[in-house]
Order: C-alpha cells, then structure tokens, then sequence
C-alpha cells in the first residue's frame, strides 16, 4: 500500500547480456538484476482465473514470446524449443518494444483470449481451503486477512515510563476497526515467561513458564490443549489486554528506585532476558491456535493459512537462557562504544546464532514472522538476533523511544505487515545460470530449476539476482530470456496467486554495445549489496580495500588512460563515485558508531528495492526554495549558511537550515515545506525513516556534513566542474564558505580518485 508503481518488479544491471562469459569478465561489471515480486505495476497485471501453461519438457511456462502458429495453434517454449500442444491461449505479440514480456495464461474455454496489457500477469487460483466461490480471478487487495494472529512479546525489564508509553501505542493500533477481528496474544518475559490468560475478563492471570532451557512438546502440551485460554480476537479481549497492560506498567521497573532485588542502575546487560524461550513458546501456541481453528487442515495445507506475527519489545540483548550471548557480545553500562574496524572483542555469539537460525525456520515453517523492536541506546545483539528475522520475513528495528516513528511502525506492521510466505523460481536460457541470490530467502530446491521460499511477498523486499555465462548462449533470433515465478496465497488467504514474470533481453558478442547497456544505479547497486554482504559475515574487517579493488579495476578495464588516471565513458562516470560514497558511508565506511547501528543498516540495504538502495548508499540532497526542491550534488559545498537542506538516505531524513536564513526568521515556511516532504515520503516507507532537523552550528548539523562529501577540499577548478551551482557566488563569498569547515582527514572524491592511481 502506497508504494509507488513500477514498470517492471525486475531492473536489470544491463539490457544486454553478453554471449560469452570472457566477455563479461572483461569489464570487470557483475551481471545481474534486482528482483522485487510484488510490487505495484503500472500498468497493472492483467488477472486470470486459471493457471499458466507449463512446457511439456522443461515446466518452463507460455508466454508472449512463445511464438504460437497461427494454423496449429502450437505455441513453442522459449528456453527448450518444444513444440507444445495448442492451447485455447494464444499468446500474443507485444505492442511495443518491450524487454519485459507480457504474459497470456489460460482463460475458461468459451472465454475469447484478448492481448496481455501489462509485463506480470497474476493467475490467481483457489486454495484447497477455500470455498468453491472463491475460485473467481481477483488481484490481491490491501485488506485485513481473515484470522491473522499477532502475539506480543513484552520485556519485563522496560522502565514504567517506557512500559506506559508502549501499552498507550500497542493500544492505539489494535483498537481499529480494521483489526477487530484479529487474533491477538500476550506475554512477558525476563527469567521466566509469563503467558496470560486473554480469556479470563477483568484479572490479569498468568502461567509461568521457565525460560533457562528450550521447551519440551510434551511439557508444553498442556499450555497447547488449552490454547483457546490465551488467544482471542480484539473484539472480545481488548479490555483484558488493557488491564494486563496496566498490571505490567505497575510491576515494571521504576525510573528511580528499585525492585526485586534489582536497582534502576542495575546494568541492562546483566538483567534476565529469556527472549528465545519467548518467542518458542509463542510459535508453539500459534501451531496449537491453527489446530483448533482448522482442525480438518491436511499437512500440506500448512504454507496456505493465515501469516503470524511474533512482535517482540525489549531494551537489551538476550542475557537468559538459549540465545542468551556472551559477555564480549554485550558491553556493560554503561554500553561500550564497539567501532567498525575495532579490534575483535566482541564477536558473534556463534551459539545464539544457530540456536536463532534453527528458530527462524521453525518460524517460516508455521509461516510466522518475528519482529523485534530494540528500545534505546543499548547493545542488543543485532548481528544475532537478524539471524532470528530474516528468514521468516520480519526485522530487527531500532527505537529511540516509544515515540512517534515507533507508532508508524507498529502500525505498518499490523496494517500492511501480514505475511504471505511465497515460493519463487528462476528458470533462465541455455548457457545462462542463477550464481547467487541476495535476500531473505532460503533455497528448498537444488535442482536445474531452483525454488527459494521467503517469508515476506509484500512490494518492499528485493533480491539481488547474480548471473553467470557458463556456456556460449547460441539463441535464435539474439534473445535471451528469464522467468521468474512467485507462488503465495492473497490476502485473505483463500486464493492461491502465481505471479510470472518474464524477461526477454537481447545478446550481444560486442564490448562496446554491452557497455552502453550498463544502468549506473542498478549495477552499483548490485556491488555495493555484494560487498556488503561479506561485510556482514566479516564485521571486524575493513573493506575499503575491496572497495578501492573494484573502482580500479573498473576505471582500468572500461576506461581509456589519459595521463596518469582512467576516464570512463560519460554514461559510466557515476559508478566510481557511488562507490566512493559507500565506502564513506554508514555502510562501509570508519564511521562513530554502534555495531548494532551498522548491522541494522546493513540489513535494510541488502532487502531494499532500487532506489531505496541507491539512497543509502548515495543519498539524496535537496535544496528547498520557495515553490519547489532543486537537486543537488551530494557535497558539502551545498551548506551555505543562506540555504535550507533535504537529505534523504532512506533510514534517515535530514533538514539542515543555515544560520543565515535562521537568524532573519525565514526559514520556517522551508523547513515545513522540507518536513511536508519527509511526510509524504515516510508515508511509503518500512521502517518509517527518523527526521532531524538541525541549524548549522548546533552539534546535530554533523550529521548532514559527515554524509557530505567534503569537497570543500578540491581546488576551486574541480568545485566548479563538480557543483556548478558555486559560480553564483563571489569569490569573496567563495573564500568564506571554504574556511568554514572543520579540518577532517577524509579525502574528497577528487583526491580519492587520484591516490587510487598513484
């Protein structure tokens, strides 16, 4: 809901694909695509009731290029060449030059077969637990699925403000009339699990449940036999869920003073945490819930059932039982600052992150999401707990406070958060091979035609498809093509959508035409996202280096050498720089900041459509003016004290205001225009991005300025070619605006581009 509609869920790196692999290697440029499957399409997918029409030999399914005889009716595939059987379905041409094919699937045998309107066709078919009504074609809808189940995990070791504010937000979503219906469940936890009994009106009641071992089915099957005592729909328990919320805030520690032993002061780190028995416990009452609800369910109706979610609060790492991390992987209070590229000692509990992984697939078994939200400025053990949420389609977040973008977010993931658990894959021309896919997903499948299962099919998470020529690709006619196929069920669960898309793209044998083909945005995209990725396994390592590798290899191989340094072709020029600004940035780059921090940013990039992640990692700068915003090159020669800025990197929107416009008292109808923006912007965004806006002098302006590149630096030729908004100053005003910058180490792009070819 509300995101911006797109041609195509694919973008390819380039719109060639070269015939031979030699070819390829020899620009140094990986080829590949970006993947979104459900995102809004404009125009929209043309929706059928039957499903598509598979090859006889190779499962590979019709399409608008299947090329059908006008006489016989036969449609040949396009990846084996096999002449298949006519069809009521007749494919065909597209209208227009396209390098996305338009899909025609089956339609009922009376039904005339009109032409494909849009690049992904959803063939919609029932479910087996469906009415036989339902079988009618409908494309998926923003609705409220029947019978979801969110459970709530609360952290007992939340101090009473943070406790009241949590129950006031957690409140104020479920209380919709959207969500009346849904089937919600509460527990808390720190030494021991405390499961509540929803059922019983008027008294908050619970059983506990010890959290230092894993459960036991057996000894859990008594909590399971009576799973309706702790479950129930909004309707019917939203005031016992006040009262129990009200009983935690009044047990909750207090912001001075102390309680059970404990203090306010006591360390954060050293409070019992049993998180992973909690959420065990949970995903067993969600399995036993599904049992009393379908109790004519068939095992392989499983993946069909309405999406769960596990929705964790808590303000510290998990410190009790397993998943419990180590000392080294938790600072004390207060929190040790832990630097990318500080030496290793504080390390990856590799014990938290199997037990996690081993429960985040038991997760996407029950088609169960968990989301954590991480409260404060604490460690949390993000690197270990991502391990708990990304299979399954949830994410670690993290709050400042219960505040208002905390509230956004809560309420896009009750709202628009439900989880469909699709399966996708990727069937690709002779020669042409799938190498490695980035994203939360998990391989079922190893063979020829691979299946992926991911737990979120909701337009906002991408896949880095990487490819390989592994074998000369000889096609007819100078096409290669890709297929892509998402299977999930809609949104309310009682129809299953096979969403097919694909991709016809042309083969060239010549360097120069490849080169031409290449997108800058998408190709940086796909390095920035591999070498990230490493990073994540490797978090003590520097990888500027690899960084400096990639940009000289590329300048090397696909630019002409003019003195002592390479100059690419003008439609190439941009990738150095994108490059650059990753190895700067939050993602890569020396920065002050939290292990947790870079991991959550880490996490956020490597699932994120195209321009979400082109703004993290080269992130938008804005100037506000009086009618309208006015792109700017992302440097900090655009921080004039006369002019009011938009930053956008996606997780994070800055407004910077100069001191000039602040102190004649005219910045206010630009800043609430930027802030105006950043709303309209967040609207469209999960997680919803945290707004700062700060006045130059004040210490908040560093944020902007350290994303900035400082080419403040650069001799005044190199400022003009690079900002030529600079030419409307005087030089006196010129002077000024350079001797204004603190001194810092960081090189501009400029001066980075030449110590490369030193």
């Amino acid at each position: 809901a509300g995101m911006r509609p797109v041609a195509s869920p694919i973008a390819f790196g380039a719109s060639q694909i070269p015939k031979h692999a030699d070819l390829s290697a020899s620009c140094g440029l990986p080829l590949g695509l970006l993947y979104t499957p459900g995102a809004a399409l404009d125009p929209a997918p043309t929706t059928f009731s039957h499903p598509p029409i598979p090859c006889e030999a190779c499962g590979g399914y019709a399409n608008v290029y299947s090329e059908p005889d006008p006489q016989t009716g036969q449609w040949t595939c396009v990846f084996c060449g096999m002449h298949n059987a006519p069809s009521r379905c007749v494919p065909a041409a597209p209208h227009h030059a396209t390098t996305t094919a338009r899909y025609l699937l089956p339609f009922p045998p009376a039904t005339p077969t009109p032409a494909p309107a849009a690049a992904a066709v959803h063939t919609v078919s029932p479910a087996p637990s469906a009415a036989p009504e339902a079988s009618a074609a409908t494309a998926p809808a923003e609705a409220q699925p029947q019978n979801m189940f969110y459970f709530f995990l609360v952290d007992e070791n939340l101090i009473e403000p943070d406790t009241e504010e949590l129950s006031k937000r957690l409140l104020a979503v479920v209380d919709k009339p959207e969500h009346r219906d849904t089937r919600i469940g509460i527990a808390t936890f720190a030494k021991h699990v405390a499961l509540y009994r929803l059922a019983l009106a008027g008294v908050a009641a619970a059983d506990v449940i010890p959290g230092d071992t894993s459960l036991q089915a057996g000894s859990f099957k008594a909590f399971t036999d009576s799973a309706s005592l702790y479950i129930g729909s909004v309707r019917e328990v939203k005031d016992n869920l006040a009262c129990i919320l009200r009983c935690v805030a009044q047990n909750a520690y207090p912001a001075r003073g102390r309680k059970c032993g404990y203090t306010s002061c006591t360390p954060l780190s050293t409070r019992p945490r049993c998180l992973g028995v909690a959420v065990e416990v949970a995903l067993m009452l969600i399995s036993a819930s599904r049992d009393l609800l379908h109790p004519e369910r068939s095992p392989g109706a499983v993946e069909l059932t309405p999406g769960c979610h596990v929705v964790v609060f808590t303000n510290g790492a998990p410190s009790h039982g397993p998943g419990s991390l180590a000392p080294s992987c938790v600072p004390g209070s207060p929190p040790v600052p832990l630097m990318h590229g500080a030496p290793p000692d504080h390390g990856v509990s590799h014990a938290a992150v199997e037990y996690f992984h081993k429960l985040a697939l038991a997760a996407l078994h029950t088609r169960t999401a968990v989301t954590v939200f991480c409260k404060g400025f604490q460690s949390f053990g993000v690197p270990e707990l991502q391990h708990l949420t990304l299979v399954d389609g949830g994410l670690v977040l993290l709050a400042r406070a219960f505040d208002d973008v905390f509230g956004a977010n809560l309420a896009c993931i009750l709202s628009h958060g439900h989880q469909r658990q699709g399966k996708f894959s990727v069937r690709c021309t002779s020669g042409l091979q799938v190498s490695r896919i980035i994203g939360p997903a998990a391989l079922t499948d190893t063979t020829a035609d691979q299946q992926w299962v991911t737990g979120s099919v909701n337009g906002r998470v991408c896949y880095a498809v990487y490819l390989d020529v592994v074998n000369l690709i000889e096609e007819d006619h100078g096409q290669a093509y890709l297929q892509f196929v998402m299977r999930y069920p809609d949104i309310e669960n009682k129809l299953l959508v096979t969403e097919v898309t694909t991709q016809r793209v042309p083969l060239t044998s010549n360097r120069d035409c490849f080169l031409r083909s290449v997108d800058v945005d998408v190709t940086g995209v796909l390095l920035v996202k591999r070498i990230v990725l490493k990073a994540r396994k490797e978090p003590d390592k520097d990888f500027a280096p690899e960084i400096d590798a990639v940009v000289k290899e590329i300048a090397s191989r696909c630019g002409e050498k003019k003195g002592s340094l390479y100059l690419l072709p003008d439609h190439l020029s941009p990738l150095p720089q994108i490059l650059f600004l990753a190895r700067r940035g939050p993602l890569l780059g020396r920065v002050l900041q939290h292990r947790d921090d870079i991991d959550f940013a880490r996490t956020i990039l490597l699932q994120a459509p195209p321009e979400a992640s082109l703004r993290m990692i080269a992130p938008e700068l804005l100037l506000a003016g009086v009618s309208q915003f006015e792109q700017l090159p992302p440097e900090d020669l655009a921080m004039q004290s006369s002019n009011v800025l938009f930053l956008d990197q996606e997780t994070d929107i800055f407004v910077w205001v100069g001191a000039d416009v602040a102190a004649a008292g005219a910045a206010d109808r630009l800043v609430q225009a930027c802030l105006a923006l950043a709303a309209e912007r967040s609207a469209t965004r999960f997680p919803v991005p945290n707004v700062v806006v700060a006045t130059e002098g004040l210490s908040d302006a560093r944020w902007l300025w350290s994303r900035l590149i400082p080419s403040h630096k650069d001799s005044e030729a190199e400022q003009l070619w690079s900002f030529p908004a600079l030419r409307s100053l005087p030089p006196k005003q010129r002077a000024l605006l350079k001797a204004k910058f603190p001194r810092t180490d960081d090189p501009s792009f400029s001066q980075y581009y030449r110590w490369l070819f030193q």
